[in-house]
């Protein structure tokens, strides 16, 4: 509840969908590290120089680009959960860039997945019943 006022069933399944693509980040980006050897040894064989340091890199890269999401997700997501309408707008921002950053991979199972539980948050973000409750509790503060 906030100011009072009963979440809907949209807020509460879009604030469930940004925690969850927060979650699949991290262990999207742990999954990655178990890889290591497999990316390292993958630059070796195409004869990359310094493939140690590169696959380090390419890691390091990734996870702080996910967490750095999965951070906005849920501080974000729980400040709509509040009622805090701009917290929809710094989410919707957040999943286009994403989203750029995953197509920009190429076409893939993660990216997918990733495409599929942002359009999910952001439907159910922006659904009438979220709007509506949303000006409910701006207006009720």
């Amino acid at each position: 509840m906030a100011a009072g006022i009963p979440h809907p069933a949209s807020i509460r399944v879009a604030v469930g969908l940004w925690l969850a693509t927060a979650t699949f980040g991290v262990l999207n980006t742990i999954f990655y590290w178990t890889q290591y050897d497999t990316v390292r040894d993958a630059l070796i064989r195409e004869k990359v120089a310094e493939a140690e340091k590169i696959a380090t890199t390419l890691l390091t890269f990734h996870s702080t680009t996910m967490v750095f999401f999965g951070v906005l997700y849920v501080a974000f997501g729980l400040l709509l959960r509040q009622g805090r309408s701009w917290a929809r707008l710094a989410l919707t921002i957040a999943a286009v860039l994403h989203l750029i950053f995953t197509l920009r991979q190429g076409l893939t199972a993660e990216g997918l997945l990733v495409a599929v539980l942002l359009a999910g948050a952001l439907l159910t973000s922006w659904w009438r019943t979220s709007t509506d409750w949303l000006l409910a509790v701006k207006t009720a503060r």
